[in-house]
């Protein structure tokens, strides 16, 4: 059986409707999404809006709560209020079994993980967004991968993400050396398309691959692609997937 799968920073949700018309295009089957914002109190969330809109379930792991004075992302979007941001799944397949995963202390990350039932077969999939800097956050990025693997089931699991590293970083090889990286032309860039909007720790505003999409060994990727789409400053990736039979 052949699966697409999906990830996509979506920057708090910029441009909602710009991600559900790319994604309705994309026809993904399971989807990653980071940078998901939700009201504080819980009565608005993207993750829930994109998902209705596509027709899939939805769920939704917060990783910490914004406040207008000290977010980036809040002021950017011109948001005056307290908002969760954090990593979400949608899916066309029923998904159970939510959990979520914190991969460090220090520059809280988490993973989302839950269990989908695709046909026959019971896939973990694991949506994640590791922390971003350089310097010394190279470091904290790597120990969030390896945390991260210890979660991830040796068979049937994919796991997507932002994982704020290029492809020769530490972190990138670590995930590398334990699962299959998907896509097979890493100079596809996923940041950079709005440089107005992005501002690299060492001041590079150019276009980078920050974002993977990773399978245990057992399935195989037959197609990998990065998707045209201005909704964000990350451009949404894809792979297709062959289940074992």
């Amino acid at each position: 059986m052949r699966l697409k799968v999906a990830s996509w920073n979506i920057f708090g949700g910029r441009d909602v409707p710009g991600v559900i018309k790319c994604l309705k295009e994309l026809d993904a089957d399971i989807i990653g999404l980071q940078e998901v914002l939700a009201d504080e109190d819980g009565s608005s969330n993207d993750a829930q809006a994109i998902a209705e809109a596509l027709g899939y379930s939805w769920l939704y792991a917060p990783t910490e709560l914004l406040t207008p004075s000290a977010s980036y992302v809040l002021s950017q979007l011109g948001i005056g209020k307290n908002k969760w941001w954090g990593n979400a799944l949608v899916s066309r397949y029923p998904m159970s079994g939510k959990q979520i995963h914190v991969l460090s202390q220090e520059h809280k990350r988490t993973a989302l993980e839950a269990t989908v039932a695709v046909g026959g077969t019971s896939l973990r999939a694991f949506s994640t967004h590791l922390v971003y800097g350089g310097g010394r956050t190279a470091a904290v990025r790597e120990a969030q991968a390896e945390r991260l693997l210890a979660f991830v089931p040796s068979t049937a699991a994919i796991v997507m993400g932002d994982f704020n590293a290029t492809p020769e970083s530490d972190a990138v090889r670590k995930m590398s050396s334990v699962m299959t990286q998907t896509e097979s032309n890493l100079a596809r860039y996923t940041i950079g398309r709005h440089p107005e909007l992005y501002h690299a720790a060492d001041g590079a505003t150019d276009k980078q691959r920050l974002d993977y999409i990773f399978t245990t060994r057992d399935l195989r990727a037959l197609e990998s692609g990065v998707v045209d789409s201005d909704a964000s400053d990350h451009i949404p990736i894809f792979a297709l997937v062959e289940l074992p039979s």
